[in-house]
């Protein structure tokens, strides 16, 4: 008898990266800082990397989760380069 494939199980997406306290309120305050030197608004970025002016604008704001996925995004985008310390 010839038992069918079991099919391999699905992984849960990646948890986001949520930066809080200073942290996040600085990645937020140069998220901005950065955009606006290039001198884009915030639907011009949103455009650049596939999401919404509203989604910036809770980044800016730092009420968003920041995904290594959408800080890679941000990075290109902005011309910048990522890096990631952990300590």
């Amino acid at each position: 008898m010839i038992r069918p494939r079991p099919q391999p199980r699905k992984r849960p997406p990646p948890a986001p990266l949520r930066l809080t306290g200073t942290d996040g309120r600085e990645l937020a305050a140069a998220l901005k800082s950065a955009r606006k030197a290039i001198g884009l608004v915030q639907m011009e970025l949103a455009v650049k990397i596939g999401t919404t002016k509203s989604t910036i604008s809770r980044l800016e704001h730092g009420k968003g989760d920041f995904r290594l996925s959408t800080l890679r995004k941000l990075a290109a985008a902005l011309g910048l380069r990522l890096e990631i310390t952990l300590t």
